[in-house]
């Protein structure tokens, strides 16, 4: 897209000629020959056009390809997937093995994404334990989440609130998940018989 290049960023054709010779070096084009007549500064738009559409525009735009750039990079993850993406959340639930991690591998894991100047953000991650809970109380908004493992299992409820509920490929497993202010809350598992069980309790 033409938007890539913000011609305007530059203030004079000075400016233009520095950036051009600097994109060119490699190939031994002289700059100042692209400023030589009524439209140089046209030339040197065209030229620097192009390398830069291909390092600018090839930056990630969309969440999932932060996302897969950022997994890719890590050389600690040997492989991975994507369970979910919730955009209406920010968030991306995926599996990972890290070899010597026998305790993570067997957890889902959450990715949360903010958005920032059209860029988008990893802001946290939280690995969601099979029956238990893990809290991730960076910024004003804290994200609990967890992993439900039985068929009985119904629902979570953290302080007040219905959490969300993403079912995984298995048919059984369920990742749960939520945004809340409050630090001190109970969290608990509904059953499908009306019953419940306490993942965690509030401090009185």
């Amino acid at each position: 897209m033409i938007t890539c290049f913000i011609a305007d960023r530059f203030s004079s054709k000075k400016q233009l000629l520095r950036l051009t010779s600097f994109t060119l070096k490699k190939f031994k084009i002289d700059a100042k020959a692209a400023v030589k007549g009524d439209d140089g500064l046209k030339n040197i738009i065209r030229i620097v056009l192009f390398p830069l559409l291909l390092v600018g525009c090839n930056s990630p735009e969309t969440m999932e390809e932060v996302f897969h750039d950022e997994m890719k990079d890590n050389k600690d993850i040997d492989e991975y997937k994507v369970v979910e993406k919730v955009e209406e959340d920010n968030i991306i639930i995926f599996t990972s093995h890290t070899e010597d991690d026998v305790y993570n591998n067997h957890h889902p894991k959450l990715a949360h994404f903010t958005k920032s100047d059209d860029k988008w953000l990893w802001k946290r991650t939280n690995v969601c334990p099979l029956d238990e809970w893990s809290g991730n109380l960076d910024g004003e908004s804290h994200l609990w989440c967890g992993t439900l493992t039985e068929p009985r299992h119904e629902k979570v409820i953290v302080g007040d609130a219905e959490t969300k509920m993403i079912e995984l490929d298995d048919g059984v497993k369920k990742v749960w998940y939520h945004f809340g202010k409050n630090i001190n809350v109970d969290i608990r598992v509904i059953l499908t018989d009306g019953t419940q069980e306490w993942l965690k309790k509030a401090e009185n």
